[in-house]
């Protein structure tokens, strides 16, 4: 289990705030429950793809994803994603799936708002 003051620390080192919802979610939730549930996500022009959840990350790995942050800045600007959709900027990885990652915004208009990513080669 995570604890509060985990996160905390978390927050302090990596100079970031976590939504309290997602917070919440750490702390009270039995994550093991959801994995390798299937959902369907829905593309920005209306597309449906089928996926499932890998994992959810742990603190240390949401700390590794926060290197992350250039690869998402760059697949909002590939895709021509409009900051009304979604701010890359303030993205991190919560969860892994088959298809790519689940990220939270931490900031911003979307804050508190989770977001897939598909596993792509940006050229």
């Amino acid at each position: 289990m995570i604890t509060k003051e985990q996160i905390g620390k978390f927050e302090l080192d990596n100079e970031i705030k976590l939504p309290d919802n997602y917070i919440h979610f750490l702390i009270n939730s039995d994550k093991s429950k959801y994995y390798h549930k299937e959902f369907i996500r829905v593309h920005v022009d209306g597309y449906f793809q089928g996926d499932s959840l890998v994992e959810f990350y742990n603190l240390d790995q949401l700390k590794d994803g926060l290197q992350y942050k250039e690869f998402m800045i760059d697949y909002q600007s590939h895709f021509d994603l409009s900051p009304d959709y979604v701010e890359a900027d303030k993205l991190i990885h919560i969860a892994e799936t088959l298809g790519g990652t689940i990220d939270i915004s931490i900031g911003g208009k979307h804050k508190g708002k989770y977001f897939q990513l598909t596993m792509v080669i940006l050229e």
